[in-house]
């Protein structure tokens, strides 16, 4: 995966302007990374083939998580926070969670903090917005692993943050604490 530090802090200095996302993807392509291609499709609106694309290149746009998606598609039972997607060749939306009591059904699973760590060092979360957390544990729910993990990669761009995104057949609320959050704080200075 390419990376241009100079090109993606301008993103960052204005994550809503779709132009610097254009240069970037010109520089992209001339690197041969698909992302490039990514950025295009979905700035020109073409989703069906953006979508084909991310399909096709899991491995590239998901890292770790290609394998583990079922870990990323949020819920039917109207959670908080919104569904994991794409804009602009990078996720701006991400909904995790352990999906515990539903192992079998969903396939492979990974401990979520680890599996938020992985998500959150790869590329395609340089630029997210929004972060949704479910079940850590189905028993003895904690959040201090997560806020851990949050905590150890700046996140300037993102805006929105919900912890404890399940709902009752997961766990029950008295088995669940946020713990301490604090690490939070400095990697994410625009909640």
């Amino acid at each position: 995966m390419s990376s241009n530090p100079a090109l993606e802090a301008i993103i960052e200095a204005a994550p809503d302007d779709v132009a610097g996302y254009l240069v970037y993807a010109d520089w992209l392509q001339g690197e041969g990374d698909p992302r490039g291609e990514l950025i295009a499709l979905q700035a020109a609106n073409k989703l069906k083939q953006a979508q084909e694309l991310i399909d096709a290149n899991r491995a590239h746009f998901f890292g770790h998580m290609a394998e583990l998606g079922a870990m990323l598609v949020r819920f039917d039972y109207d959670p908080l926070g919104a569904a994991t997607s794409w804009r602009w060749g990078f996720l701006e939306k991400l909904w995790i969670s352990q999906k515990h009591t539903r192992k079998a059904s969903f396939g492979p699973m990974a401990p979520l903090d680890v599996a938020l760590g992985w998500m959150l060092e790869h590329p395609s979360t340089r630029f997210l917005r929004e972060l949704s957390v479910g079940i850590v544990t189905y028993q003895d729910n904690s959040y201090d692993a997560i806020a851990q993990v949050i905590g150890r990669r700046p996140l300037p761009t993102l805006k929105k943050l919900i912890l404890g995104d399940f709902y009752s057949d997961e766990t029950e609320l008295n088995w669940s604490h946020m713990g301490d959050v604090s690490p939070i704080y400095a990697a994410a200075p625009n909640l």
